[in-house]
């Protein structure tokens, strides 16, 4: 009698649809496993970008911090601005302060805020407390911080969870509460 394997048979049929059923899995496993690595790929590309958003913020705010300690030198202060201006280019608007001082009006934009926010221009806000104050004699205070602050309820910090403070000593600190004593006013900025 001879064997299946001399006839070209390798096993005969039932043979031959195990090893397709095991090439099918070998294949749904392969496509698992892509998928898994797929999925963890674009996980970590939100988590890096996220990261890149947090230090462009804070290359923002310590360029912002320049202009101010440039303007300073030049005026003997700091500049008289609103917390959150109506129009971009108003007077007392943090755009004009950086156009009129020679800076890229794309610093007062933090990337990480929403398309909701960015359209304004500047997503920054100004503590209105050190209008025409001088930087050292103010004590350590914050002077901006994202607009989410100003209502954290409907615009969560943009951070993941987190807000980027600048404060008079040029620091940026990630916090997850809005500097203390950060209350909107009339809607002008001035006091």
């Amino acid at each position: 009698m001879k064997s299946n394997r001399m006839n070209g048979h390798a096993g005969g049929p039932a043979r031959r649809r195990m090893r397709a059923g095991v090439a099918e899995l070998r294949l749904m496993v392969l496509v698992l496993v892509l998928g898994l690595l797929g999925t963890t790929a674009a996980g970590l590309r939100w988590v890096f970008r996220g990261m890149q958003q947090e230090r462009m913020c804070i290359e923002h705010l310590q360029q912002i911090y320049s202009a101010f300690e440039l303007y300073q030198a030049e005026h003997g202060a700091l500049p008289r601005l609103v917390l959150y201006p109506e129009e971009k280019y108003a007077n007392g608007s943090l755009l004009r302060f950086l156009r009129d001082v020679g800076y890229p009006e794309e610093i007062a934009i933090c990337p990480a805020c929403g398309r909701r926010i960015r359209k304004y221009g500047v997503s920054y806000i100004w503590n209105t407390e050190l209008n025409n104050q001088r930087l050292g004699k103010t004590g350590l205070t914050w002077m901006l911080v994202e607009i989410n602050a100003l209502d954290p309820t409907n615009y969560p910090a943009p951070h993941r969870g987190k807000y980027h403070v600048l404060y008079t000593d040029g620091t940026v600190r990630r916090t997850e509460h809005p500097p203390p004593g950060l209350t909107p006013d009339s809607g002008d900025g001035s006091q």
